[in-house]
């Protein structure tokens, strides 16, 4: 998908060369897919705050991930993916 391809062009520029920016939006929002999966937080409200975002994220940079995850970080950004899922099953009302 498009999506993808774009977090692939996001990932051709070196690792090293990562903006800090995507590692701590990565820690945010596994931090908030943590909170939802255990029911420390409401998921209405978290919905309603993230889930765009998180589904947003997930579709750009699903990619860049999976190349991650195969060069020796395998279960990087795995909440939100967990979260991402979920969510895509719950349907319209969701």
């Amino acid at each position: 998908t498009a999506g993808n391809a774009a977090g692939r062009f996001f990932m051709a520029a070196s690792t090293a060369a990562m903006p800090d920016h995507f590692e701590k939006i990565v820690y945010f929002l596994n931090r908030m897919a943590f909170c939802v999966e255990g029911n420390l937080c409401s998921d209405d409200v978290a919905d309603a705050y993230f889930k765009d975002y998180a589904v947003s994220f997930w579709q750009y940079f699903a990619g860049y991930v999976g190349e991650r995850r195969k060069s020796g970080s395998p279960s990087f950004a795995q909440p939100i993916e967990t979260y991402v899922r979920s969510r895509a099953t719950e349907g319209p009302s969701g």
